[in-house]
């Protein structure tokens, strides 16, 4: 079935909502009095109505078409999401009507550019507004709502873009004209790596990377969003944050901004396993720039949540006192927030930065001051360095730390020396590493590496670690 309604609401609805003060207050008129208030009729946009049992099916002239859906989503885009109010009040009334939108095109059995269009525009304002309002408490927002309206439109515009891709050759004659393949998948390795970086470490994203075909596999956004979901899967946080470093495209910057707490989270584990000692203080300033905080009470609340130890403008490590079961609430980021200022919500949702700006695979200086070319953290309050072994787990190379007494080795108090090849052919074995090498060292206990797990657990790596070998023979061959 194909709508023949030319506005952007049917006129019965607008009635019926006007008769029983339904109307937004995005679409009542300006001359209108609390008591009756008058619908615009240049601004009423058709409500989203779910499916009941007993309900006549929608008749053709209360069905948009898609060409009048595409002008409904640039009203919302350019006139709704631009308002000068609340973005909780903006979100509401575009999260209804999107929904709308998004409904009319299955009932359509709508599947060419126009639905693409459509899909692309939901996804990045869900995404937005994800981030926009992490802040606000369940009852102005609730993230597993958006979380799953998120998932849902990503995994169906993936699916068109793949049905695109296989049915189509050559020229595809559309509502406007003549578009070719090519220009409806213009932004395809955006959105796939968009849905890399949205379930960032989930393994059914990571197989469908491993399924697409190999030009678009090496796309750079793709690439960068496989290499940051690989490391967070490794929970190698480090790796994580110095590709975040080099993102600049909106979606994908607020994409990977829903992990923080469990990148936060991962990080102090570690640290509190490798950095456990009564003798050792580690700078609040430090910490502050290697997990992406906006201020040093920031971090401090956050290692007091955890149960980490502050003292002054300085934190205490220990393994012990660290809490697993503390619970994070996210905040704004203001690296993210000076990113977004520069652009408008239009150009964010339309993606008009997206093409020319999206995941940078390193060549990005921005927000990278504390990261050197080869991952290492490096500052001047402390020389501890972070380096990757084999790819998949890190450790804590040995060197004098100023806040030690002078000529003391870095070493002897966080238990934070590499492990050599030799050195972990010695003592007891105690725990294998992600790729499943065991490490017997009895004087370092093997805690000290990161990415390290109980040996007792099933086989010599996990499932996941298995699989990312999997990957990489795939990708390489």
């Amino acid at each position: 079935m194909i709508g023949t309604c030319r506005e952007m609401c049917p006129s019965s609805e607008i009635r019926l909502r006007e008769r029983e003060n339904l109307l937004h207050r995005f679409e009542v008129a300006e001359d209108h009095t609390r008591q009756r208030p008058k619908a615009d009729w240049n601004k009423c946009v058709k409500e989203y109505r779910r499916p009941t049992v007993g309900t006549r099916d929608p008749r053709p002239e209360e069905i948009r078409p898609p060409d009048v859906l595409v002008e409904t989503l640039d009203y919302l885009v350019h006139s709704i999401s631009s308002l000068n109010c609340r973005w909780n009040d903006i979100y509401d009334f575009m999260f209804d009507r999107l929904r709308a939108i998004r409904q009319e095109v299955v009932v359509q059995r709508c599947e060419d550019k126009t639905a693409i269009e459509i899909l692309e525009h939901a996804v990045r304002f869900h995404i937005f507004s994800d981030y926009r309002m992490c802040m606000e408490p369940v009852s102005v927002f609730v993230p597993k709502i958006n979380s799953q309206h998120t998932q849902e439109c990503l995994k169906r515009l993936l699916n068109l873009y793949k049905s695109v891709e296989c049915n189509l050759t050559g020229e595809l004659t559309s509502i406007d004209g003549t578009k070719s393949r090519d220009t409806i998948l213009a932004h395809r390795a955006e959105f796939e790596a968009t849905y890399i970086l949205f379930n960032l470490g989930d393994e059914d994203a990571l197989r469908h990377y491993l399924s697409l075909d190999r030009s678009l596999r090496n796309s750079p956004p793709l690439k960068a969003a496989f290499d940051m979901s690989q490391a967070f899967s490794q929970k190698n946080w480090v790796r994580v944050f110095h590709k975040f470093a080099g993102v600049t495209s909106p979606v994908h910057i607020c994409a990977v901004h829903r992990h923080f707490p469990a990148l936060h989270r991962m990080a102090l584990s570690m640290m509190s396993t490798a950095f456990s000692s009564k003798n050792l203080k580690f700078p609040i300033s430090k910490l502050t720039e290697l997990l992406f905080l906006n201020t040093h009470m920031e971090t401090q609340n956050l290692c007091v949540q955890y149960g980490i130890k502050v003292q002054g403008e300085n934190v205490q490590f220990l393994k012990g006192d660290f809490k697993t079961d503390a619970k994070i609430e996210r905040c704004q980021s203001d690296f993210i927030n000076q990113i977004l200022k520069a652009m408008t919500i239009p150009d964010i949702l339309k993606g008009k930065h997206s093409t020319s700006t999206v995941i940078n695979a390193g060549n990005s200086t921005i927000g990278r001051s504390h990261f050197d070319q080869n991952e290492h953290v490096t500052g001047k309050e402390s020389s501890c360095q972070f380096t990757q072994e084999n790819r998949s787990h890190l450790a804590f190379q040995s060197r004098q730390y100023s806040g030690i007494n002078k000529g003391t080795e870095f070493s002897q108090y966080t238990q934070g020396k590499a492990l050599s090849d030799s050195s972990a052919l010695k003592g007891t074995e105690l725990y294998v590493t992600q790729e499943g090498r065991e490490l017997t060292t009895s004087e370092n206990k093997g805690r000290q590496i990161l990415g390290a797990v109980p040996k007792d657990m099933k086989g010599r790596c996990s499932p996941l670690d298995e699989f990312t070998r999997e990957f990489s023979e795939k990708c390489s061959a």
